[in-house]
């Protein structure tokens, strides 16, 4: 028996998302995942089965990758004596009181850790940042490509969480699992659920991580929440009600990520349906569409941000982002932000902020 684990077992949850194979995950929106008193060691699972001896077999999930010394097939037992040594194998030692969700079933020779215990064991060896695109990504309605080569390939989306906040937190509780406590910690309170996009996390990150980190340290926003107009303006709007991709309630200021990447060059649309005029025709009823949208946010008194994915890649363009959600924040009053307003264009931050862009535009896909 195999069991798939930390960055190996993150490109597993990958692949079952991105590729809808036929494997149940938990969807915590739905599923009743609280923890009960079972443990692993109640379920029968034959322990000493599970070894590092030899290749898993991952046909179901399809192609993840290649394995390397640098990027190596991860695996988890539960016997010291089964963690033979390979040079493009690490071990995982697990134990059998962990709760009896820690483990999903791929086939009878094949298992995965959850998505929880998944993110526990990558806190041992990512970065604060990188660990919470993870944990975003597994709570949000997206999922990268389960190879980490294909770095050209575009997420999927609309997809339900396999995990939640507070059922990390849970689980954390619960677990004694050996790893990094305290980048895990921080990486939860940076982490916002609900992300939609990586651009979503990304730019959720770059501006409510703390300056230590290279963030702007606004406070988080909440992503993709409902907002829903006074009923004495609705006649007067082409909706009902409005998801908003990164929302600052306080004062009404609203972040809308606008993508410039993949599935708006004309030439790869070309490409896929044959036809560059129904492109033409899509986009310009996308741009109509989301220039009445914001005309009827400005009507009911928010502020529209845009950003794209361009903007992230200069630092430059990002402190002009961070003054128009200051602008906002100081001119409603909510929130001091008077500190953040000094830091924006201090040269002593500018470093660390380097640093963190360049986290953020690296594709989490290392992470596998």
């Amino acid at each position: 028996m195999h069991i798939l684990a930390a960055g190996t077992a993150l490109r597993a949850l990958r692949a079952i998302r991105y590729r809808d194979v036929g494997i149940w995950l938990p969807n915590p929106e739905i599923d009743d995942i609280h923890l009960t008193g079972k443990k692993l060691a109640d379920t029968g699972i034959d322990f000493r089965s599970a070894t590092t001896n030899k290749r898993a077999d991952t046909f179901r999930l399809g192609d993840i990758g290649t394995f390397s010394q640098a990027r190596p097939l991860e695996l988890a037992v539960f016997d010291p004596n089964r963690k033979h040594v390979r040079k493009t194998v690490r071990a995982n030692l697990l134990r059998t009181d962990l709760p009896a969700s820690a483990l999903i079933r791929v086939d009878p020779s094949l298992w995965i850790t959850c998505p929880e215990l998944t993110v526990m064991l990558l806190a041992k060896r990512l970065a604060v940042i990188e660990l919470a695109q993870v944990i975003m990504e597994l709570c949000g309605s997206f999922s990268l490509h389960p190879d980490p080569s294909a770095r050209d390939e575009p997420p999927r989306y609309g997809l339900p969480p396999v995990m939640s906040l507070a059922s990390l937190a849970d689980f954390a509780q619960v677990t004694r699992v050996r790893g990094d406590k305290a980048t895990l910690r921080t990486a939860c309170q940076l982490a916002c659920a609900h992300a939609a996009s990586p651009m979503e996390a990304n730019v959720t990150l770059l501006l409510s991580a703390p300056p230590d980190l290279g963030g702007y340290g606004f406070p988080k926003p909440s992503l993709n929440a409902p907002f829903t107009p006074p009923e004495e303006d609705r006649p007067h709007l082409s909706q009902q009600s409005y998801a908003l991709d990164l929302f600052w309630q306080d004062c009404l200021a609203d972040i809308e990520c606008e993508s410039t990447g993949y599935h708006l060059d004309p030439l790869t649309a070309n490409a896929q349906d044959g036809s560059l005029e129904a492109w033409r025709s899509e986009r310009i009823l996308k741009e109509e569409s989301d220039r009445r949208r914001m005309r009827e946010l400005q009507y009911l008194g928010l502020q529209v941000i845009p950003v794209t994915s361009y903007d992230l890649r200069s630092e430059d363009r990002t402190r002009g982002i961070a003054r128009a959600l200051a602008r906002r924040f100081q001119t409603c009053g909510s929130t001091d932000v008077s500190d953040i307003i000094t830091r924006i264009d201090s040269l002593a931050a500018a470093t660390d902020r380097a640093a963190l862009l360049e986290v953020l535009t690296r594709s989490t896909s290392a992470a596998g």
